[in-house]
């Protein structure tokens, strides 16, 4: 039975349960429970255990408790008034277990007994016990016998606790115990304690060890013990000895005598010493140097110290310079290691130094400064200790006095001559030359008093002349005042110059570029200075000319006089509108001021080229004009300059002509009067004065389908002769699409760039407040076409000549009564044809048949030149940027390219719009000779010529047919039939064969070469140039032409300052039927060709493809008269050659224009070129010359080619037959 007393809050909660058995019945006293039971954890302090109650029947009587039995040590003490038991000191477990106490109540004469147990807990109260702190053993090292086997089984602790705490564990730490047993060398046995070895161990260095130091933890789970165990190893000899370093290095002196220290050995032995002989080390020489002459051996060495010393006297630094002798030490067990030593013997200075040579001749440039070397004469000396001193001997010769000699101060042994004071060759004394003697010595013991030691030599030195003097002008400036009509050619002044150097050498005349950046003056051989460019004083009033002259030496000297032009005023501007240029008036409002008109010149108005000016409306003006518009003189107006004075003569309706564009005939006050005419544009600003009507649009969307913005599809259109009233207009769905956004406010529509291909239907409602119109029905239609990236980034542009609006307009043609719109430079058209490479050389072929068939003039095909700034005159979409490069800001040459830019370009025309993506020209300086980026996919541009494209982990590969090279499968030659042939697609508009490649890219530096095979003595091989069949235009004269004539090659080269023509007059010709190779080059003003690379012979053997497209060159060279190369200079500041379209090989479509150097007036067409023609290259680039070229009469290949590989002379037709 279990019962709880009311005390146990009283009570620690360890004494709590109590377990009451009752012993007796109801008696005047009586205990509440007749047992107790408590268990108390052993060791505990005084305490109270719990409280034992008795009933008594007369209330009156107190009780009394005692405890009567089992409490012989005292260890309990109960209270006699109280009844609470309590420990008066501490149990043991170890001792007793158990206690059973009987307590007594007394009322009286009255009594009863209880029994109390209490059970004693047992606590951790001792730790584990070694019996001693160490433990030792010993084993052989390397022994792997019986392995794992137990080396120590009485590592064993005691633990004075009983039951659990008395159980315990051991563990194992220290050297060679791991993580794992795998990498461990020791364990042990966690209940015995038992240690084991797990595998051989090591005593020796640098991994072993004598001794392997072990602690062994003994753990109850609470309390630990430790005791160390220590494992000495016993050595065995199974080390050879070793010496720290495998090669020692000592020096000795050549003199040393016998028995000298050279070194001293020591080998070192990991084995134990104190183990027999395993570490007595005993040395020896294994390889010895024996004397030649003597046959004894030159070193010794002690077998106990390993002490080297010399065997005999005095060694020979000049006769042997190093020793090497190899040292062995043995142990006690016959194992053996050994050692090099490298002796080097140390000089002494035994041998006199040497000059050289005897006499010296030299040949000094007179421009050397003193500090200068003239000479080094070098000195022979074996010593390698040696103090060289030098100097020259005094009164030994001619011109002693002026040179010193001093030891070299870095190199070889040698005396650097120089002079003392500067050399001149215009001084005769010094044109003579000078003669005298030198002496060198090693300061040997006597230093210069001891002749064996010392050495002479005579120097011969000659003074040479050079160009150490600047051309000197006869005057330095000279100061011009010229009218800016100044003719073209006018003589200015004449700068005359000399040069003392070499009796008087040549002197070119050169304009600094710098000074002259218009190009407008030039200088010839005699220095006379002339006007080649139209003076301008509103452009630049003074010019500072410099001009240079340049002498002939290496390096050339040049000196400068300067031209100073103050140009005065011609007039020669009429007057301009200066403000306002634009005005507006709003529609239906009556005849008011419009405008007064200020005009501006640039003249002198000092010289009076300017104010007053007379101002009238052009008596030319169409009825229109003259009907609407009247204008007035105002003669005070403007400080009395003048002004006019523009009216409308009544109201002016925007529906009938939205701008009016006055013609105004202005004048100044010179004399004669310069007149012109200018426009003023008057805009007609709208009312909302017209009513909607409902209308339906077309619009063509042109997209890639990427992910982006939201493509815009211009606005929704309902006819209105307003166009000011956007603002009052509102639009709304009529049927809402997915995919479609309007804006309510603007009728702007939008739509997802991922919308699929094909024709969609929309309907909107059109209201306008202001005129009382709602919901007026407007249908656009929308047809979508997705093209790939690749086709969009290889579209071909196109100007056309006329605005972008006409193009998309669905109306043609314009209103005849719309005001004609200032003149347009056109709109620039993207075509875009899949798949088709060199589309642009099509377009321009058939440009002419193409502007037929647009009706509408094709003004250029292609990206066009770099230095062009049609960016900024023709349409360019809102928003796209507007990039160009100017030929001055671009010295090094300039790109341009394609690119595709973000979002699209939208052409709105009401009835009709336009959109595709955007794309744009950009321009920048530099010679742009990078390669295109590979190909990540497959496109139908990657492989050329019937390439085959594969994806590959990298990118791309083409897969090539025979006959082709390269990783884009390129045909690297191509046959010419001459004359005949149909044009490309079968037209007739050439009667030759000729191919269309790219351009020659605008660089400053550029170098074309190419091989030819041919009979032809006269025929065109390339050529790059100005459109053909227009006249030459001023400011695109840049052209390339190479030719043939009489088997000669002629390069004809024009780079906007004057064609110049360079031929070489070999003795052979190049029409031999065998290959021939041909460089061009220009650069820094210098043009050069050559053949064959100059290597006196054919190229019928040619170069592997790979170091054939190096496409390197050497510097250029001065013009000479070599068959092989020739040279010419170009004119001045001409650098780069401006031309876009093609480069045309082997033959002209259209003749050449005329060229003013030829004094022709009808345009000469040179032969089409017969044979072949291969690895043509433009800076390094080879270039492709297959199927994909546009061409007529010539084909991909060259058959004779096979032949002559073969030794065969088949024809340029032929072709070699296998059998």
């Amino acid at each position: 039975m279990e019962q709880k007393t009311n005390d146990h809050k009283r009570m620690p909660r360890r004494y709590r349960k109590i377990r009451v058995t009752k012993l007796v019945g109801s008696d005047p006293v009586e205990f509440e429970q007749p047992q107790y039971e408590v268990t108390v954890p052993e060791n505990t302090r005084a305490d109270h255990l719990l409280r034992l109650s008795a009933r008594v029947r007369a209330s009156a009587v107190p009780v009394v408790y005692r405890i009567t039995e089992s409490n012989a040590a005292s260890h309990f003490w109960i209270h006699p008034s109280t009844g609470i038991l309590s420990l008066v000191s501490p149990l043991d477990f170890e001792k007793k277990k158990k206690y059973e106490l009987v307590v007594e109540a007394q009322a009286g004469e009255e009594s009863s007994e209880a029994r109390v147990i209490v059970r004693v807990e047992d606590q951790n109260d001792h730790a584990p016990v070694f019996p001693t702190s160490l433990h030792e053993t010993q084993i052989t090292e390397e022994d792997d016998r019986h392995l794992p086997k137990t080396i120590l089984t009485q590592v064993t602790a005691t633990d004075a606790d009983a039951g659990e705490f008395g159980r315990l564990t051991y563990r194992l730490s220290g050297d060679g115990v791991e993580g794992s047993e795998e990498e461990s060398a020791f364990a042990i046995d966690p209940l015995t304690g038992a240690i084991r070895l797990l595998r051989p161990l090591d005593r020796d260095p640098p991994h072993g060890r004598a001794q392997w130091n072990l602690r062994v933890t003994a753990t109850d789970g609470e309390l630990e013990a430790h005791t160390d165990v220590r494992v000495n190893v016993k050595d065995v000899n199974d080390n050879a000895p070793f010496f720290p370093s495998r090669t020692t290095t000592a020096a000795v002196s050549e003199d040393t005598p016998k028995g000298t220290v050279v070194a001293r050995m020591v080998a070192t032995d990991p084995d134990d010493p104190r183990e027999g002989n395993n570490a007595r080390l005993v040395y020896s020489l294994e390889k010895n140097v024996i004397d030649e002459s003597s046959g004894s051996p030159i070193f010794a060495i002690d077998s106990e110290l390993g002490v080297i010393t010399t065997a005999l006297c005095c060694l020979d630094r000049e006769k042997t310079q190093r020793y090497v002798i190899q040292v062995v030490a043995t142990d006690g067990g016959g194992l053996k290691g050994t050692g090099t030593v490298v002796v080097n013997v140390d000089d002494v200075n035994d041998v006199p130094p040497r000059f050289s040579r005897p006499e010296w001749t030299l040949d000094v440039s007179e421009s050397l400064d003193p500090d200068n070397v003239l000479a080094t004469l070098t000195v022979v000396d074996q010593d390698v200790t040696n103090d060289f001193a030098y100097r020259v001997v005094p009164n030994s010769g001619r011109g002693w006095q002026m040179f010193t000699v001093e030891g070299r101060r870095r190199g070889g042994p040698g005396g650097d001559l120089r002079s003392l004071t500067s050399l001149d060759y215009e001084k005769p004394i010094h044109r003579k030359g000078f003669r005298f003697k030198v002496e060198v010595t090693d300061m040997g013991r006597n230093g210069w008093d001891d002749k064996y030691h010392v050495d002479g030599a005579w120097v011969n030195l000659r003074l040479v002349d050079e160009n150490d003097n600047v051309p000197t002008y006869i005057s330095r400036h000279a100061r011009l005042t010229l009218p800016e009509d100044t003719p073209i050619g006018t003589h200015l002044t004449t700068f005359t110059a000399r040069d003392l150097d070499g009796g008087g050498q040549a002197i070119r005349y050169q304009v600094a570029p710098a000074s002259d950046p218009g190009r407008l003056f030039d200088v010839d051989g005699s220095g006379a200075v002339r006007l080649v460019g139209g003076l301008d004083r509103e452009v630049a009033d003074t010019h500072s000319v410099l001009v240079w002259a340049v002498d002939q030496g290496t390096p050339p000297r040049t000196a400068t006089a300067t031209l100073s032009i103050d140009v005065t005023d011609v007039n020669d501007n009429p007057p301009f509108l200066s403000e306002p240029r634009e005005v507006q008036v709003t529609e239906n409002s009556e005849a008011q001021l419009v405008a007064r008109v200020k005009l501006g010149d640039p003249d002198d108005w000092r010289q009076g080229h300017g104010p007053p000016f007379t101002i009238s409306l052009d008596p030319r003006a169409p009825p229109h004009v003259t009907d609407s518009v009247r204008v007035t003189l105002d003669r005070r107006g403007d400080d009395g300059r003048g002004v006019g004075v523009v009216w409308t003569r009544a109201a002016l309706d925007r529906e009938e002509r939205p701008a009016l564009l006055v013609p105004l005939v202005v004048g100044d006050a010179g004399w004669p009067s310069l007149t012109a005419t200018v426009t003023l544009t008057l805009h007609v600003a709208d009312v909302n004065d017209n009513p909607m009507a409902p209308a339906a649009k077309t619009v063509t969307v042109h997209t890639m389908q990427r992910q982006g913005t939201a493509v815009p599809l211009g606005r929704v259109y309902v006819q209105d002769p307003d166009d000011w009233d956007a603002a009052s207009k509102t639009y709304a769905w009529s049927d809402p699409q997915a995919g479609f956004f309007l804006d309510t406010s603007s009728g702007h529509l939008s739509m997802a760039p991922s919308t699929r291909d094909g024709r969609y239907e929309l309907s909107f409602k059109v209201s306008d407040d202001s005129q009382g119109q709602f919901g007026v029905k407007a249908n656009v239609t929308v047809e979508v076409k997705t093209m790939s990236s690749d086709d969009v980034k290889h579209a071909t542009p196109i100007t056309l000549a006329v605005d972008p609006g006409y193009l998309v307009k669905a109306e043609k043609p314009l209103k005849e009564n719309q005001e004609p719109s200032m003149e347009s430079a056109g709109s620039r058209v993207w075509l875009v044809t899949p798949g088709v490479i060199n589309a642009d050389h099509a377009l321009l072929y058939r440009k002419s048949e193409l502007s037929n068939i647009l009706g509408v003039e094709v003004k250029t095909v292609g990206v066009g030149t770099c230095q062009e700034h049609f960016v900024d005159k023709v349409h360019v979409p809102a928003g796209t940027e507007k990039r160009s490069t100017a030929d001055s800001e671009c010295e090094n040459g300039c790109w341009a390219r394609t690119v595709l830019s973000s979002g699209f370009s939208i052409v709105d025309a009401n009835t009709s719009a336009v959109v595709g993506p955007r794309l744009e020209v950009q321009t920048g300086c530099g010679c742009d000779n990078s390669s295109p980026s590979p190909d990540t996919t497959c496109t139908p541009y990657t492989c050329l010529n019937g390439g085959r494209c594969v994806s590959t982990s990298t990118g791309t590969e083409c897969i090539c047919p025979h006959g082709t090279w390269g990783s884009h499968c390129k045909v690297l030659s191509r046959h010419f039939e001459g004359g005949g042939g149909r044009g490309a697609g079968g037209g007739s508009m050439s009667k030759g064969a000729w191919a269309w490649v790219p351009p020659i890219p605008p660089c400053a530096e550029v170098h074309i070469s190419l091989e030819v095979l041919s009979t032809t003595k006269s025929a065109a091989l390339l050529y790059s140039g100005p459109e053909q069949g227009t006249e030459q235009k001023q400011g695109n004269r840049d052209l390339m032409l190479l030719e043939l004539s009489q088997g000669r090659p002629v390069l004809l080269l024009d780079l906007g300052g004057g064609p110049v023509t360079l031929t070489l007059n070999s003795s052979a010709s190049l029409a031999d039927n065998t290959w021939h190779r041909i460089d061009l080059i220009w650069k820094d003003e210098l043009m050069e060709m050559i053949v064959d690379l100059c290597l006196g012979s054919s190229w019928d053997e040619p170069p592997t493809l790979a170091s054939a497209a190096q496409n390197r060159t050497s510097a250029p060279v001065l013009p000479d008269a070599h068959a092989c190369r020739g040279a010419a200079r170009l004119p001045r500041n001409t650098r780069v050659l401006n031309t876009s379209g093609v480069l045309q090989v082997g033959g002209l479509v259209y003749p050449l224009p005329a060229l003013k150097t030829e004094g022709k007036s009808a345009p000469r067409h040179p032969p089409h070129f017969r044979g072949c023609i291969r690895n043509l290259r433009i800076n390094g680039k080879l270039v492709d010359l297959g199927s994909g070229v546009l061409s007529s009469a010539s084909s991909p290949g060259c058959p004779a080619a096979d032949c002559l590989a073969n030794h065969l002379h088949c024809g340029l037709h032929g072709r070699q037959v296998f059998t």
